[in-house]
């Protein structure tokens, strides 16, 4: 289920059955300007869309979170904003039952944000999955294997 094609009726009709979240999230940054950024940000739509595709009525896909890279100096800038951001935007949804969550990342997307996010959200009850989403290596065949797991947790 997207949540651009959601209605409030079909909502309450598959909430029963809906309890993951598919979150993309793809890096911008100095480092990765132009064509490559494009691909990558291409390829976790795709990617995404696909595994929603193949797990219809199970997983409920966000649009994609866009985030800068840059130098992170002392302060742990940006990946603290990144993981901060993740954690505020996907607690709600806990409150509505969707408990198990999918964090599909670039290889840009900075590993210490997407742990410090999976250890925030762990610690409020979230099981969190976070898979690496790259260009010609990820297919959706696997990744979807991957997921199904998390359900039997």
């Amino acid at each position: 289920m997207r949540l651009v094609e959601l209605s409030v009726e079909k909502f309450a009709e598959l909430k029963p059955y809906v309890d993951t979240l598919l979150l993309p999230v793809c890096a911008v940054g100095s480092e990765q300007a132009g064509e490559p950024f494009a691909r990558d940000l291409l390829w976790v739509r795709q990617i995404a869309a696909e595994i929603e595709r193949r797990l219809t009525g199970r997983v409920f896909l966000l649009p994609e979170a866009v985030h800068t890279t840059g130098q992170a100096g002392e302060s742990g800038m940006p990946q603290n904003v990144l993981a901060d951001y993740l954690y505020h935007l996907l607690l709600p949804y806990k409150e509505r039952g969707l408990t198990k969550l999918v964090l599909l990342h670039s290889a840009d997307t900075s590993g210490d944000a997407i742990a410090k996010a999976w250890d925030q959200l762990e610690q409020q009850g979230f099981q969190v999955l976070a898979l690496l989403a790259e260009p010609d290596e990820a297919t959706a065949d696997a990744l979807v294997q991957q997921i199904i797991p998390l359900w039997s947790r």
